[in-house]
C-alpha cells in the first residue's frame, strides 16, 4: 500500500493546481452551505455557497473531468441554502421516526418517554398511547429512517460540541435544539439529490441525459415528494423515494452487467428500503422479476439471487428486534390491528378520489403510471416488475383504514412509486426524442408551478384534505395574479402592481364592487380575506356571528382604484376570554398604524388608515396578535371578529 507523505500531496497540487482549486471550492461551497442549513442564525452568505461551488464546476470544466461530481455538490449547496432561508417543518409524523436516532444516539436507549415530552404536544397520540404489553413506550414507526440520518445527526452534533468547545454554548447538546433537527433535512435531501443523480444516469443510457434530467425532475417536482423533501423533511417519504430510485438503479447496473457483488448491494438497498417504510417490501416483487429473468436465462446463478434476497431479510431484522424490545414479539402491527383491511380495499379512492387521490392530486403521476403499463417492455423485466409494484401498492394503501393518509399533502403513501413513474415519463419522452425538448420541459414547469401552488396552499390551509376543483382553481388564479403583482412591483413598486391589477381583476371598492365598504366576516363572503382566519362560527345570542383571527396574525384585502384620502375604519372584535393581556397591532400594507390592549368584551376599534399608506390596486389589512390561545382543530386563535366596516 502506498503510504500517505505531505511531499506526494504537495506535488499532486504543484502539478493539479486547477483541480485542487475546483475541490477546494466545492468543498468549501457544500460545507458553509451545510452549516448554514444546520444554524437559522447564520443569515449571511446565501449567494456565497452556490458560487463557490459553481465555480468549482466551471474550474473541473475547463480540465474535462470530475464535472458531474462538482455539478451534484452545486445541486446540493443550492439546496441547502434554500432551505436555510425556509425553515422546514417538524410536525405530524416527524418525532417518531426521528426519536429513534436522537434516542439511541444521546440516551443510548430506546425509552422514548423524555423524547416525545419535548418534540410533540400533550394531545398527540405519541404522548397518550398507553404502554406496551413489556411496559415500553411505543414507537408505531418504522427505524430505517434513523439510519439514513444519522451522518447528518452525528455532523450536528460535532458542530454543536465544536460551538461548546470554543465557548460559545449557543445549542444545547441534547439533541432537541435547533442544529439536530435541521441535520433530517439535510439528510433527506443528500440522499434524495444523489438518488435523482442516480436514477438520472440510468435513464440516460436510454433516452440521453437531457430526457433523463426531464423524467426525473419531472417525476419529483410534479409529485408528493416535492412536499415531503422541502416542506416536511422529517417524514420518511422523501428518504423512500431516494432509496426506491436507488433500488431501480442497482436492479439496472445487476441486470446490464451482472456480478456477485452488484445483486448483493441490490438486497443491502431492498433491505434499507423495508426498513424506511414496511409497506415497501413490495418493491421485492421487482427485485425477484429482474432476478428470475436473469435466472432463466443462465445469466445469474441461483445464489446469486438468494445472497440478495437473504441480505435484504438480514437488513430488514433490525426493524423485527426494535419490535422485540418495544412490543415483546417479533412480528407485530404497531398501529392496532384495525389499521389494516385487507379484504376491502379502496382501489378507486386512493387512485382518484378528491380527498387526497394520487392521480387527482398530482396529474402528472397519472400520465407517467399510465405511460409505465402501456410501455413497461421498453425496460424489460424491471418495467414489468414495476407495474406489480404499482398494483401491490395500490392494494396496501387501499387496504388501510386511513386510506386517505390523514393530514398529508396528497397521497404521500405512493412515495415508493414515484421513481417508477420516472420510468414512465422516459418512456414518453423516448417516443418523441427526435423533436424538441421544449413541449416536454414546458409542460413539466406547468405542472410544477401548479404543485408548488397547491402545496402553497396547503400550507395556508387553503386546500385541507378535499381538492374542489372550482376552489382549487380559483385560489390557483389568485396566486398567479399575485405573482404577476409581484412582478410589476419589481419594475415600478406602486403604478406596476397597480396596472397588474387593473389588467387581470379590475374590481375596486366605492365603484364596482363592496359600495359600501363592509368586510363582513360574519358572511360565507371569504374573498375578501387573505389568510389567518377560521371557518365561520355561530356566537351567542345577542353576539353577532364571527371569525376567529388565528394567532400569530390575520389580513383582509381590499381593492382602491386611487388613494384620495384617509380612511376612517371601525374592526368589531374581541379577545379570547383567555386571553387577558391580549396587545393588538393593526398594520396596513406593511405599515403599523395603532397598537393597542384588546379586551375580552365585544368592543368597536377605531383607527385611521392614513392616504400616505395606501395605493392603487389591492390593499392589505392586517391584525397582528401578542398571545394566542388554544382553539378548534388544534389552531391558536387570538381575536373574535365580526366585521371590518370601512368608510
Amino acid at each position: 500500500m502506498t503510504r500517505f507523505s505531505a511531499r506526494r500531496l504537495i506535488g499532486a497540487v504543484a502539478t493539479r493546481p486547477v483541480e485542487t482549486l475546483a475541490f477546494v471550492c466545492s468543498a468549501a461551497g457544500v460545507s458553509w452551505a451545510a452549516v448554514r442549513l444546520l444554524d437559522p442564525s447564520l443569515h449571511r452568505g446565501a449567494v456565497a455557497a452556490p458560487a463557490l461551488v459553481l465555480t468549482g464546476a466551471g474550474l473541473a470544466a475547463l480540465r474535462r473531468g470530475g464535472g458531474r461530481g462538482h455539478l451534484l455538490a452545486a445541486c446540493l449547496a443550492l439546496l441547502f441554502s434554500v432551505q436555510a432561508q425556509v425553515a422546514p417543518e417538524f410536525r405530524a409524523d416527524s418525532a417518531g421516526y426521528y426519536a429513534y436516532l436522537r434516542s439511541i444516539v444521546i440516551d443510548h436507549d430506546l425509552d422514548f418517554t423524555n423524547d416525545f415530552e419535548r418534540l410533540v404536544g400533550e394531545a398527540s397520540e405519541l404522548r397518550k398511547a398507553p404502554p406496551t404489553a413489556i411496559g415500553r413506550r411505543p414507537n408505531p414507526f418504522a427505524i430505517g429512517s434513523a439510519i439514513l440520518w444519522s451522518p447528518f445527526f452525528l455532523l450536528a452534533h460535532a458542530y454543536v460540541l465544536g460551538l461548546s468547545a470554543v465557548g460559545w454554548t449557543k445549542h444545547a447538546a441534547d439533541g432537541f435544539s435547533d442544529p439536530y433537527l435541521r441535520s433530517t433535512a439535510m439528510g433527506t435531501m443528500t440522499w434524495a439529490a444523489l438518488a435523482a443523480t442516480l436514477l438520472m444516469a440510468t435513464l440516460a443510457r436510454r433516452i440521453g441525459p437531457a430526457a433523463a434530467a426531464v423524467a426525473v425532475l419531472g417525476a419529483i417536482v410534479t409529485s408528493p415528494i416535492l412536499y415531503y423533501v422541502f416542506v416536511v423533511p422529517a417524514m420518511a417519504h422523501g428518504l423512500v423515494f431516494a432509496t426506491a430510485a436507488i433500488l431501480v438503479w442497482s436492479l439496472a447496473r445487476a441486470h446490464e452487467r451482472p456480478t456477485a457483488g452488484r445483486w448483493l448491494s441490490v438486497g443491502v438497498v431492498a433491505g434499507l428500503l423495508v426498513l424506511v417504510r414496511w409497506q415497501a417490501a413490495v418493491c421485492l416483487a421487482m427485485v425477484l422479476a429482474v432476478g428470475l429473468v436473469d435466472l432463466r436465462r443462465r445469466r445469474i446463478p441461483a445464489r446469486w439471487l438468494a445472497a440478495a434476497l437473504g441480505a435484504a431479510a438480514l437488513l430488514a431484522s433490525l426493524q423485527l428486534l426494535a419490535w422485540k424490545l418495544l412490543y415483546g414479539a417479533l412480528l407485530t402491527m404497531p398501529q392496532g390491528g384495525q389499521f389494516m383491511d385487507w379484504r376491502c380495499p379502496r382501489w378507486w379512492d386512493v387512485l382518484m378520489h378528491a380527498d387526497r387521490g394520487f392521480f387527482v392530486w398530482t396529474p402528472v403521476m397519472g400520465i407517467a403510471i399510465a405511460s409505465l403499463v402501456v410501455f413497461a417492455g421498453d425496460w424489460g423485466a424491471l418495467g414489468m416488475g414495476a407495474v406489480v409494484v404499482f398494483i401491490l401498492t395500490v392494494y396496501v394503501n387501499g387496504s388501510v383504514t386511513d386510506w386517505a393518509g390523514a393530514d398529508s399533502f396528497g397521497s404521500r403513501r405512493f412515495d415508493l412509486v414515484v421513481p417508477l413513474a420516472a420510468l414512465g415519463l422516459a418512456s414518453l419522452v423516448r417516443r418523441h426524442r427526435r423533436a424538441p425538448l421544449v413541449l416536454p420541459v414546458l409542460l413539466v414547469a406547468a405542472a410544477a408551478l401548479w404543485n408548488t401552488g397547491l402545496i402553497r396552499l396547503y400550507r395556508q390551509r387553503v386546500v385541507q384534505e378535499a381538492l374542489p376543483l372550482e376552489r382549487v382553481a380559483s385560489a390557483q388564479a389568485h396566486q398567479l395574479r399575485s405573482a404577476a403583482e409581484r412582478a410589476g412591483a419589481a419594475v415600478a413598486p406602486d403604478r406596476g402592481r397597480a396596472l397588474v391589477y387593473k389588467s387581470l381583476v379590475g374590481e375596486y371598492f366605492y365603484w364596482n364592487v363592496n359600495l359600501s365598504g363592509t368586510i363582513d366576516l360574519a358572511s360565507e363572503d371569504t374573498r375578501y380575506l387573505a389568510g389567518g382566519w377560521s371557518s365561520l362560527r355561530c356566537g351567542n345570542h345577542p353576539w353577532p356571528r364571527y371569525r376567529w383571527a388565528l394567532f400569530p396574525r390575520a389580513c383582509v384585502r381590499f381593492p382602491l382604484e386611487r388613494a384620495l384620502q384617509d380612511l376612517r375604519t371601525t374592526v368589531s372584535m374581541r379577545a379570547p376570554g383567555r386571553a387577558r393581556g391580549q396587545e393588538m397591532t393593526v398594520e396596513l400594507n406593511g405599515f403599523t398604524i395603532l397598537r393597542a390592549p384588546l379586551p375580552s368584551e365585544w368592543t368597536e376599534v377605531r383607527f385611521v388608515m392614513p392616504q400616505r399608506a395606501l395605493r392603487p390596486g389591492e390593499n392589505q389589512l392586517c391584525l397582528a396578535f401578542s398571545e394566542g390561545v388554544a382553539g378548534e382543530e388544534d389552531r391558536l386563535v387570538a381575536a373574535a371578529v365580526s366585521v371590518i366596516q370601512l368608510p
